[in-house]
Formats: C-alpha cells, structure tokens, sequence
C-alpha cells in the first residue's frame, strides 16, 4: 500500500520534491587540487561588473542540454546566513588564517578554498542563483552574484600538507564574498576544480551548501562531463568509445553516479569546450570524441558563445617545464610520469587502481578466476553444504579397527563419514561458528536467496585434521585462516588459505565437507596446478599481531613424526611457552617468560609513571600468597639528579647504585638489563652501542633522592656483583654479534624514494645495512644525499623513469639517456637484482596524509606504491621496510571524489590491503604496525606506519618495542576492517629503560642568538647575541664556524657532535620585519604564543572577533614557544609560526627554530650538511620534514641485526630455531 502523501505533497509537489531531494542528497563530490593558480588572469583584478567578464581561458556554455536530474526550472530559493556565526566580510584586510600578508608572493592575489557555499544575488533578496548568470542576460540588468561560505588557506606545495599528519586541523571562517568577477575550470585536466575570481582573491570551489546544491549541481555537470571527456582523450586512455563508456558511468557527479543518457546531453557543452582550445579539431577526430559527436544532438556554430573562442591567455605549464623552483617543480602534477610497474604488479592492481599503468615489460598475464560454467559449480557446492547445515543432517561416520594407529589406541588415521574419507592431514569444511566461541553465521531459511557474491569462507571454516580420535569420534584440527578473513580482506586471492597458530578438538558431526589444499611450490614461484574447488598454503597467518610469516616445516616435521595425541605442532608450541610462562624455581633464581633472572642480575620492573625502575636482585621469595616476591635493590638514574655538576654529562645510560630496596611481583618484571663498570669492559662506547638495555655505574648513592652530588661513591669494578653465568652469556652474545659483523657485509639496499638519505643513515648506524643505491627526484635533496652518502649511487630523477631504465637495460635492450636533473649529466648505470639485498622507501606520503586537505581519487602520486613494489619485484631483495604517514590506513582504493579535500567509498584501507597481498603473492613474510619516533630517542611526537617483510625462507624481524618513556597517550593501535585490532607496541608507561629526550637535551648546546630588538629592552638577555634579520637576504643567522654554546651535556648531543662540522647552518630563514618583531616579543616562557603581544602587534586574526582563531576560543599555539623540559611537534616540511604546526620558537631566544635545531629534531648528527639551490632555506625544512627520524631507522636496523645474527648463529651451530 502506498505512503499517505502529505498536505505540503499534495498542495505544493514541487517544492515537496525539492525539499525531499536536498534531505537526500549525499555530499556532492567536487575536483580535487588544481595544478597551478591561472596567472595571467589574476592581472585583471580592476573589472568588477559580473555580467561583463568572461573566462579568457576557458570556453564556458550558453546554450547547454536540460539535465534530467533538474529538468524543469529549480524552485526560488533564498540565501540564509547560519545562525550565531558571524560572517566576515570580505576586503582588502582580511586574511584568512595560515595566510602570510608579509610574503614577499609573486601573485597578486590570494588563493583560497571556500566550502559549504552558496552563490546570490543581493540585489534580489539574496535570491540563490547559478554561477551562469556571470555570462547570461535573462533580464536582470542589475543582478549582481556573490557568495559566502566557509574560507580555509590553500597550500601551494601539498608536500607540505603531507607531513602534517599528526596535527589538528585548522578552523576555518565564514566569509561574505565581494561581487564574484567570473568562474573558471580547465577541461584538459581530469577533476580540476571551478575557480572563481573577486577582486580580493580566488577561491577554488569545494562543497557547496545543501540548500545550494541543487543549483550547483545544474551548472557543474556539464562542465565535469566535458572535463571527463576531454582530459581522457588527451592522456589517451581508451582507444574505443565503448571502453570509455564502461569507464564513464563510474564517475559521480555530485555524489550521483553517471549514466550514459548524460554524455549525449552533455554534448553541446563538449562541442563548446573544444571550440575554445587549440588543438580542439584534432582532439575531435579521436575515436572516442568522433563517436560522442557523431552520436550526440548537434549544435550550431552560431550559437555558441564567440567570447569564448579566442586562444587560453593561461595554459597549463607543459610536462617536464620545469620553472621556477625546481625541486617544487619537479612534483607539480604536470610534471608527473605515468606509474611504471611490472607486469606482475600490474595484474594484481589490475581494477583498483584508476589510473592507465604504464607497463614495463610483456603484456601481463591476468587471471581470468573461474569460468560461468565454474561458477555455477561453485555456487551449486555452496548451496548444498548450506542445505546440508540447515537440514541438520547427521552424517554417517564409520570408523574401522585396522586404521588404529597401533592396535592399543583410540586414534585413527582415517574415518569415513557419508562414504567420503576423511584422513590426517585433510582439509575439513565445518560451519563457522563450531568452535563454541564465535557466532555462527545466520542462515536464510532458502539457500537459494543468498547473493551470487558470498563464498564458501562467508559461512564455513576450515581445519586441517591432526589426529582422530575413534572412540570418542572426536578430531584435534588445525585452523586455516581464509584470506578474505585476514588483514588483506576483499583484496585477496579466493583460492589461497593460510595456517594458523590455533588448534581445537571438534566433533566429527561438526564436517560438512572436504577442501582440498595444495602447498605452495616456492620454486617454481606460483600456486600448483588445482580444481575451481582447491585451495594453497604458503604462510601462517598469526591475527593477533596481523602477521604473515613462513611456516615452521621443521617444528611441523617434528611434530608429525611424533604419534598421537602428541603430534598437534600447535599444542608443541603452545606447551613450550605454557614452560616459559609459569614461575619456576632455579638454582639461584627464578624464570619467568622465558627469561632466567638469578641473584644478583640486574632486571627492569614496572613503575607507575615515568621510566621503569632498575633494581639488582637480592633475594627471592617463593612461597606467597600472590606468588613469587622478588626484592631488588634500586638504581637510579644520573640524568634525574637535580644537583648533578654541569660537566657531568645527562646520559640516559648511567645509573648509580642505592641502598632503596623494593619488593617486585613476577607479573611486573619487564626483563633482564645489563650493567657494567666503565673499567670493566675494553671498549665502552662499544658496549653501550650494543643494545639499549646496556648500562654503565660509576657512583653510588644513599637512596634515589640526591640531596647532594658530594654524596656520592666512587665504585670499583669489583663492588658491582653480577651473576657469572649470565654475564658469560652477554659476553658470547656481544661476541657473535662481532663475529658477524666481521663475516658478514651489510645488506646492499636501494632506496627508490631516498630523501636525503636519513632513512638508510639511521638504518645503516645499526651496522647491517648498506645504502648502495638511491633514486631522488629532487635536485636539492639529491645533492644533499650525495654530499652525506659520497659511496651511494645517486639517480637524481623519477623513479618511474629510473625503473624502466634498469628494467630494459637488464633485460639487454636499448634504452633512453637519462640526465640527472641538477646538472643534466648521464644517470650511472641502474640496480641489478643481484646488486640489491635490501630495499627501503618512505614513499610520498602526501595524498595519504590525514591532514592533506587536497587528497584526490586519481591522484597518481597515490600510485607511487606500485612503483616500490615494482621495484620489488624486479630486483627480488631478501628484505624490504617502507614507511608512510599513519593517514596511509585510509587510504581506500577505488574512492570516489567527495570534496576538493576528501575521497569517500571504495575498498576499505585499500592501500594497506594491497601492499600486503602484493606482498605475499610476490613470497614475501609481512607485518606492519605505527612507530611512535619519541618512543626511541627522537626529541619530537611523531607516530608513521612502517611495514617490515622478509622473503621466503629469510627470518622477519620483529617490531622495535619503546626503549624510551613517552607521556603522550597513544596506544599505536591499527582496527582493520575484519573488525580485530592489533597493538604490536608496548605503549603504557613506566615500562620502557629511559626518559624521553627533551627539548633542553636535544638543542641546548646550540649556540643562541636573537634576531633584531624587542620594543622594550628591559627584559633582553645580555648573555645573548642579537643579530639583524634582513628579510631581503635569504637566511639569517650566524656565519661559520661558530662555537656551541657548551659542551655536549647529553648523550644526545654526544652523538649529534660525534664528528666535527664546519658547516653548523644555525640560521633561520627571513621573514618580513612585522612577523620577527611579533616573534621577539613573545616572552620567553614555555608554552607562550600570540595571547602575550601587546594588540598592537596582533595580526587579523588575533584581532577581529570573527575570525577563525577567534571563532575557536582563541585557541593555543600560534607564534608558539617551545618548552625546554617538552618536545617538538611534529617536525614538518612548512615551518611558520602561523602555520597548521607553529610552535616554532626556540625556547631560549626571540626567534624562530633554526635549520640545524629542525634537523637536531630529527636526530640529524651535526656533520650532515643540507644543501638546496639558492640556498632556499624552505628547501631545507622540506629536506628534514620530509626525512624518517634517524633514531626510529636505528631501532629498526638493531632488529633486523638481531634476526640476521640468529640466524647465522643457527647455521653455524645446526640449531633448529623455534619462533
């Protein structure tokens, strides 16, 4: 029965409708970042009549088709403004937050984003009209369009946004617009948005209001349908008109999906666009547009509009032209190559990617999946198990004396149910759900009604059977893990199954069926020949922890020699850590997780706040309530006493002994760490560098609290007690790791996107890797990897470009020169498969930053990951580690555009689903997880994603787990889609041997000095330099060599200062004398910002209520001053004390942070010398923002050292190693 219309449906259907179809609107999707501001257009600011300005670049419509969507005429509807929010006019004074109005700027006006927006007429009662009416005369000679909406800066350079992943974003403010000039949109570029012009500023357009929507929609859709058109036959994307209609009806369009009527109606629009480029007849005689033409209405020259014929006053820069800046350049959209991969990569992203892949090598060979005569099968299969569930039918199981395994026991080798056999090792198909600890799936009461997309691994499990047992007809299985149900989900291979670490005991009547599973040929490098109905292992898959990892075939081979019920490799492992796990008494001491703590032995313990406590064992009770009680004797740390001497260094690894004594519960013993005197060991740098757990004690105190540092106790190396057998044991450890070293070269490593190198140079101090080869687009930050990396190989072009080259060149065919683009000299000859073990990449992170409000569906720099694993591909290294910005896990494949600054739908972390199948289908180990950088010694909150995978056969290192305490919470969780959660980092604090590297400890030996003068000179510190900012210079700053303002005082500075440098770069670079003279007045307070400036030194918008700031309850951090006793932000590529990150003052001086305080953040030694043409200063901070923490690369590399050396150990020893 129909719904009841309503009295407004009855009496006034048009408006009902319309107000019907705003409630049920989804957001609109809008292009994304315009490639470049139109130029010459921006000169023409004195023309203000709206009805008399066209577009000089672009052709735009008179006479368009009627949209089906909004055929009729759009209801009269009314501009009003949001209630209590204030808008803000807009004139020549206002500045929108995060804009410089003391740039020294090219452009002449500002660019803007505006969102949430609606276009009006104020001369008719603010009446909502489209943005047509600029060009149309209906009447009206006093209509006058302008707008309103909500305003936000635009970043010229989306690097900069990349990096801002960890910060809040900005608020944003509600501004009025001046009379709207005229509107612009490039139809050579696939989503470039529709600017438009006032005489203040250009605003690109992102969202409009719901109320306006409508009116938008009218008006953008034609355009976007002829901007689809036309940019694809320029890049050439489809040959056919049928192939680019397949393509077409994906595209929305105001969060409507296309169909195919609407190209035909766009076609006079499509005719006019052409009327207006160059090359328009020839683009009309591709297939693709003669066939539109051809099919479409035709239009008469004579009505379209002839303003618009005349030759674009503003092209888009050509590809390669490479003006301007040249590392900005270089990663200007319109500079961009097409993604080059493999042919095997290309097959995996074969549908998920939008962009036309460029293949280097033969044509891929796709896997077609099954036949319709094979799907048939397999949804008949489904549908019987299904059957077979719902009937609760009772399988017939016979069981038969001589399949006993010996003639004494109750297990047998097989069992036949309803005449099928079912032996060990089989492969059985039980309903999920039969384990009694998950839920089992609802079931239709018609099989047939399930959709035609569900599988087999929707509503069933499967197990591998280890042992049955006959008399209770009970069977002991191994879980599979299907690969949809893993972290790669909808992005898997259908056939492909993977172990698990979980058995059960199931009854037989649980078995519906058998699957068969094959195991995986490694050789041979492809899944083994099967039926539609099979299924192939290669790897475990463990789900706590999202980890793929080879299966242990010797634990497997030990196990299944054994007879059951021993013979479960399961039960072996877990009954190995049940050992480990238990509390068992020693001979002088207790183990307890796998660790053996004995008397005397120095072990780390759990603290309520702050570092963990360090105690020596002195005594052991058993025989407790609560269990085991250990008491320690507590050591405290140097680098926490207030009254220590300022030559007595702040080093995080020197502890001293006390008479405080603390009784410990087993659950919070950490682990074993070691303690030496600095007399006892040969080399002590060498022995502290060894692992992080090494300590050194030269003192004792009374008790923790140091009231003076006379009371302390000059120790011998005697007086430090240390159990034997374990100091003998640290001993061989510190000796292997030694012999290995001097056995072994490092791991020869490529990195494809390598920065200035600081990802290898953190990776390369833990000793095992070598970065050999690089490929760097930027000039600047190549010759700065150059200059710090001399034996590194360098390709100072893309990384495309350099794959196609190694790939041709290896492969014996001849190929382009290639140039370094910093001085056009030849690239070197490229990687081999057999030159390169390793590969590292910190991938452009920039269109998967959280904070990156430019991010597009098609944005092909997305794509940079198929190149790195390309990459992978050819050159086949035993090990890879990649990181991104944390946003990389939204990053959906196959989104579509929802707003200049948002994607929406597509596969769910897509991205990160894609690495990990690509991964394994190329036989690599994988496991992933969010590094915290303040966790391992770096002076800054900077959380990335790291993904770590070893080839088969290669042992996986683990994750770094914090080795220093970090206060700000953030549990490092990742929630996949499947809906589990992993958490492979130890977060809580009071668990990790250090403090976090401050502020003070990281940069206060810099020398200090101040820019200009503050207006009052009663508080300036005489003890400090001040120094002329002269902002028609590039840089200010103290000329070198200068002199630190002391001696190294903590590790930290220990080893930024471990080698000499000449070239320190302690400057800032300049900025416009209102912005330095707000900066030095700013007290010298931690935490302080703009809330301390005398008003008459307030930018806009400190000033006006309205404004966004303002709007935000006058939020913190604006010309923000460090705190000495805290950590940096984020360090990040756009450094401005008015930016997104702008607590940027040094917390000494009246000044912003310097390059060499930006790269001390980073952990950059003081001898890495940053080069950038001109001496850019802005080049510099981008080399840094851009670069993966040294300390973070360092804790990496000692783990990947410590699988290499067990594992050599292992050989040499002919030890079976059981993970």
């Amino acid at each position: 029965m129909p719904a009841r219309r309503s009295a407004l449906e009855v009496s006034f259907p048009d408006i009902a409708e319309e107000l019907r179809e705003e409630e049920e609107d989804a957001e609109t999707g809008f292009p994304g970042r315009p490639t470049s501001a139109p130029s010459s257009a921006r000169k023409d600011t004195k023309r203000r009549k709206a009805n008399s300005l066209v577009d000089a670049r672009t052709p735009k419509r008179r006479h368009s088709a009627p949209d089906k969507e909004n055929s009729g005429p759009i209801g009269v509807k009314y501009y009003v403004p949001k209630d209590n929010v204030d808008e803000i006019p807009e004139d020549k004074a206002y500045i929108n937050l995060g804009e410089d109005p003391d740039a020294d700027d090219d452009e002449d006006k500002p660019i803007r984003l505006l969102d949430d927006f609606c276009i009006f007429d104020p001369k008719h009662a603010m009446e909502l009209i489209s943005l047509n009416e600029l060009e149309k005369d209906d009447g009206l000679l006093d209509r006058e369009v302008e707008g309103a909406g909500d305003v936000m800066p635009f970043i010229t350079n989306d690097e900069d946004a990349g990096q801002e992943d960890d910060l809040d974003d900005e608020q944003v403010s509600r501004v009025r617009l001046s009379a709207i000039m005229r509107y612009t949109i490039d139809y050579t570029q696939d989503d470039e948005p529709v600017w438009i012009e006032t005489i203040h500023a250009w605003y690109i357009l992102q969202k409009p209001s719901k109320r306006y929507n409508q009116h938008f929609r009218a008006f953008y859709k034609p355009l976007r349908i002829a901007q689809i058109v036309i940019s694809s036959v320029i890049e050439d994307e489809y040959h056919t008109l049928d192939d680019f209609l397949a393509s077409f009806v994906k595209h929305t369009v105001s969060g409507r999906t296309l169909v195919k009527d609407d190209i035909w109606d766009a076609v006079p629009d499509i005719r006019a666009a052409l009327e207006g480029l160059d090359n328009g007849d020839e683009l009309s005689r591709h297939p693709v547009l003669h066939g539109i033409l051809k099919n479409g209405p035709s239009i008469s020259r004579a009505v379209i509009n002839t303003r618009h014929l005349h030759r674009p006053s503003h092209p888009r820069v050509q590809k390669r032209q490479l003006v301007g800046n040249i590392d900005l350049a270089v990663l200007r959209r319109e500079n961009q190559t097409a993604t080059h991969v493999t042919p095997q990569i290309d097959s995996y992203a074969h549908g998920l990617f939008r962009e036309q892949l460029c293949v280097v090598g033969p044509p891929p060979v796709r896997s077609r999946g099954p036949s319709p005569a094979q799907e048939r099968d397999m949804r008949a299969r489904l549908l019987r198990l299904l059957g077979n569930a719902l009937e609760g039918h009772r399988p017939n199981i016979e069981i038969r004396r001589e399949n006993r395994v010996d003639p004494r026991s109750f297990y047998v080798t097989e069992v036949k149910i309803d005449n099928q056999v079912f032996g060990l090792g089989d492969c059985v198909i039980v309903l999920i759900g039969q384990d009694g600890k998950h839920p089992a799936p609802k079931l239709p009461h018609d099989p047939r009604a399930i959709q035609h997309d569900k599988t087999l691994a929707d509503f069933f499990w499967f197990a591998k059977i280890i042992h049955i047992d006959g008399e209770d007809q009970m069977m002991h299985v191994q879980w599979y893990e299907h690969s949809s149900k893993t972290a790669m989900g909808e992005i898997c291979d259908p056939r492909e199954v993977f172990l698990t670490e979980i058995c059960d005991v199931l009854d037989l009547q649980c078995i519906v069926g058998k699957a068969t599973v094959h195991s995986y040929d490694f050789i041979s490098g492809s899944p083994p020949a099967m039926s539609h109905h099979d299924f192939y292992c290669k790897l475990v898959y463990d789900s706590n922890t999202a980890t793929y990892k080879d299966i242990d075939i010797e634990r497997m081979s030990l196990a299944e020699s054994t007879k059951p019920p021993d013979n479960c490799p399961v039960c072996l492992l877990s009954a190995q850590r049940d050992r480990e796990e238990e509390a068992r008494s020693l001979s002088s001491g207790i183990a307890w997780h796998g660790v053996n703590y004995h008397i005397h032995d120095f072990a780390m313990t759990k603290a309520e706040r702050g570092p963990c406590y360090i105690g020596q064992i002195i005594h052991i009770r058993f025989r407790t309530k609560s269990g085991p009680i250990v008491k320690v004797k507590l050591l405290g740390r140097v680098s926490s006493i207030k009254a220590r001497p300022e030559d007595v260094t702040k080093d995080e690894r020197h502890v001293f002994l006390t008479d405080d004594e603390l009784d410990v519960e087993l659950d919070n013993f950490i682990g074993q760490c070691n303690i030496v005197h600095p007399d006892s060991v040969p080399d002590l740098q060498s022995w502290l560098s060894h692992s992080s757990l090494h300590f050194y004690c030269r003192y004792k105190f009374p008790s923790l609290e140091v009231r003076s540092w006379s009371q302390r106790k000059q120790l011998l190396p005697r007086d430090i007690v240390m159990c034997g057998e374990c100091i003998q044991e640290k001993t061989a450890e510190v000796r292997r790791y030694t012999e290995y070293f001097a056995s072994n070269k490092p791991l020869r490593t490529f990195d494809p996107f390598g920065g200035v190198g600081a990802f290898g140079l953190g990776l390369g101090q833990a000793g095992c890797v070598k970065v050999t080869h690089a490929v760097e687009i930027s000039p600047s930050a190549s010759q700065t990897l150059r200059m710090n990396s001399p034996n590194t190989v360098v390709y100072n072009e893309c990384a495309n470009k350099v794959l196609k080259y190694a790939i041709k060149a290896h492969e014996g065919h001849s190929v382009e020169k290639l140039s370094n683009l910093f001085d056009g000299t030849p690239l070197p000859p490229p990687p081999k498969p057999e030159d390169i073990d390793c590969i590292i990449a910190g991938f452009p992170c920039q269109p998967h930053s959280r904070m990156n409000m430019f991010q597009k569906a098609n944005d092909i720099k997305s794509n940079l990951i198929l190149n790195v694993l390309s990459w992978v591909d050819f050159l086949k290294p035993k090990f890879c580690i990649f990181e991104n910005v944390r946003g990389f896990l939204s990053f959906n494949l196959n989104a579509t555009q929802a707003g200049i600054h948002r994607v929406e739908g597509g596969i769910e972390m897509g991205g990160l689903k894609f690495v990990i199948r690509a991964l394994v289908e190329m036989s690599y180990q994988v496991r992933f997880g969010l590094l915290q950088a303040s966790h391992y010694g770096t002076p800054q909150s900077r959380v990335r994603f790291f993904v770590i995978a070893a080839k088969h056969g290669h042992p996986l290192p683990n994750f770094p787990q914090p080795t220093h305490d970090f206060t700000l919470a953030d549990s490092l969780k990742i929630n996949l889609s499947n809906g589990s959660t992993i958490e492979p980092i130890r977060t809580m604090t009071g668990t990790a041997p250090h403090h976090f590297v401050t502020v003070d400890d990281a940069i206060g030996d810099l020398p200090r000095k101040n820019p200009g003068k503050k207006r009052t000179h009663g508080n300036d510190d005489p003890r400090f330099l001040s120094i002329k900012c002269d902002n028609t210079l590039v840089k200010c700053g103290l000329r070198d060599p200068v002199n630190y303002h002391y001696e190294p005082n903590t590790y930290f500075q220990e080893r930024c200062r471990a080698k000499r440098t000449l070239h320190l770069q302690h400057f800032t670079r300049t900025y416009a004398k209102s912005k330095v003279e707000r900066v030095v007045n700013i007290p010298l307070d931690p935490q302080a910002d703009y809330r301390s400036l005398q008003p008459d030194l307030w930018e806009w918008q400190f000033a006006n209520p309205a404004s966004a700031v303002a709007r935000s309850g006058f939020r913190p951090g604006l010309y923000g001053r460090l705190d000495k006793n805290g950590w940096f932000s984020t360090t990040v590529t756009n450094v401005d004390p008015t930016a997104k990150q702008s607590r940027v003052l040094n917390p000494y001086c009246k000044r912003i942070v310097t390059v060499r305080e930006l790269a001390r953040s980073q952990g950059f030694p003081d001898n890495f010398e940053f080069y950038s043409i001109n001496d850019n200063v802005v080049t510099m901070h981008r080399q840094i923002g851009n670069a993966v923490p040294i300390n973070v690369g360092f804790a990496l590399g000692r783990e990947l050292c410590a699988v290499l050396v067990e594992q050599w150990r292992a050989k040499r020893e002919n030890i079976i190693v059981i993970e």
